[in-house]
């Protein structure tokens, strides 16, 4: 067969970009070697598979060379001038989709050439268009270069003594283009870092933060939100939510859907959070924010169509939460088709425990756990969890007890668990083992004080199903002494 490397490539073109490539090919502007002209057409009598006897090196060469012995040098060279081409056309394409960088280069060509009447013209009209796209990445940048552009013009015409207002604004835009770009780049690495062992903040970061703080430089909207959504999960401190919340209600025709998706998500992790933690001022605000998205179609991020399966059964899960089943019974069945296909099916089990579990169906949840197939690191902890649960409300303690067992040995012995992952988990395992030793002690012998005591570990605890472990309490101090 032919270079993997050129079929790979190739493989990727859909029918309408294999008929422009070939258009490419055959232009003197990309290509005046007449024998990869007809290397190209002989290939693509087997796209868009690409899959063919006819495609070994030998048999390819007889038909760009009829009559001529096969040589493999010759061969290798016309492997690699078409994969060159077929790699400036994917060049190509992707600089087609960014209209800011098309401009800037114009721009810098006007200048180049003396044009300056041309490069004043069409300055005012790129300045025009991303005035109405402050909400792309990029933004501050295509800025900053614009006023470096606009300088350099001024300099060409001697008229260095007005380049002082374009000097403050290339600065401006650099400052706060970098802000945005450190806040976005170490949000996500920050989150997983508290969520998967609790580390803080380096020291490169305070520095960040401290220049943020001091800098002279007004910062725009944007900065700002990026600024809050990243204090969310660096400080903690509720203000920040609500200055995000408020930022992004104020501003959200000027945000990319990309943005618009991110920063729901980072108020929706918020409030897990402090839900979690017993904070009642947040026990429905995730839900609600989960509810605006899927009402306005914030579901997605960049060209993906499918929905993230996390992201699914979150909205299900917090709707649950704040009671409304009758919406989280119709999200589920509604939004299962935008799941991509090889986890569709169990990530639907997964909402479909928890619905069952909100309506004590725990029968039901147990049929939908046992055909759970697909498990990642998350999965896994919440699967342990359901075991445990549903093997509680079915009264198998028998089974419980092994349960119990296991999934301590699992905490143990499973090293790609966090720190924090295997604490919350054996947490959680250790008070149902407690609940399990109480249930057995006749309720009028159970002890008021021992009770309370576990009650206060549980709102101490850090979990998923707190709820759930609250809601046992609650049944065990009827009767108790």
């Amino acid at each position: 067969m032919l270079n993997s490397q050129l079929i790979e490539i190739l493989k990727t073109f859909s029918r309408d970009e294999l008929s422009e490539f070939g258009d490419m090919v055959c232009s003197p502007y990309f290509n005046k070697k007449s024998a990869v002209t007809k290397f190209w057409k002989e290939i693509n009598k087997y796209a868009p598979d690409l899959i063919s006897e006819n495609l070994s090196r030998e048999k390819i060469y007889t038909k760009v060379f009829p009559g001529k012995e096969f040589n493999y040098g010759t061969m290798k060279n016309l492997v690699h001038d078409l994969t060159r081409l077929a790699e400036k056309f994917i060049e190509i394409k992707n600089y087609d989709k960014k209209g800011a960088e098309q401009n800037l280069n114009l721009l810098e060509g006007f200048l180049e050439r003396g044009l300056n009447n041309y490069f004043e013209k069409n300055v005012a009209s790129l300045e025009a268009k991303l005035e109405n796209k402050k909400g792309t990445r990029g933004y501050h940048q295509s800025r900053y270069l614009i006023e470096l552009l606009k300088q350099n013009c001024l300099i060409q015409q001697n008229k260095h003594y007005l380049t002082i207002d374009n000097i403050k604004s290339a600065n401006e835009y650099l400052t706060m283009g970098y802000f945005i770009d450190v806040f976005d780049n170490n949000y996500n690495s920050l989150f997983l870092q508290n969520e998967l062992s609790g580390i803080n903040q380096n020291l490169f970061i305070k520095k960040v933060l401290g220049f943020f703080d001091n800098d002279p430089v007004e910062m725009d909207f944007r900065v700002k939100i990026y600024y809050n959504a990243f204090m969310l999960v660096s400080d903690g401190d509720p203000k920040y939510f609500y200055q995000l919340r408020e930022l992004f209600e104020r501003n959200i025709k000027n945000l990319s859907e990309v943005q618009k998706y991110n920063f729901c998500v980072a108020l929706a992790n918020y409030s897990a959070i402090k839900n979690s933690a017993g904070i009642s001022e947040f026990s429905k605000s995730e839900h609600e924010i989960y509810r605006y998205m899927i009402d306005n179609q914030i579901y997605g991020i960049d060209n993906v169509k499918n929905m993230d399966g996390a992201f699914y059964v979150n909205v299900a899960a917090t709707a649950l939460k704040a009671d409304e089943l009758k919406w989280a019974l119709s999200f589920i069945e509604k939004f299962k088709g935008m799941l991509a296909e090889d986890v569709r099916e169990n990530y639907y089990f997964h909402a479909m425990i928890e619905y069952n579990l909100k309506l004590k169906n725990f029968s039901e949840a147990l049929a939908y756990l046992s055909k759970i197939k697909h498990t990642n690191y998350a999965d896994k902890l919440n699967i342990k969890k359901w075991d445990l649960i549903i093997a509680y409300e079915l009264g198998h303690f028998e089974e419980l007890r092994y349960l119990i067992d296991s999934t301590k040995h699992f905490v143990k012995n499973d090293t790609k668990l966090s720190s924090l992952g295997k604490d919350r988990l054996y947490r959680f395992t250790s008070i149902v083992a407690k609940l399990v030793y109480m249930n057995e002690i006749k309720s009028n012998q159970r002890s008021k004080n021992d009770i309370h005591m576990l009650q206060e570990e549980i709102n101490k605890l850090d979990t998923s199903h707190k709820s759930w472990l609250l809601e046992k309490i609650s049944e065990m101090k009827k009767g108790a002494n």
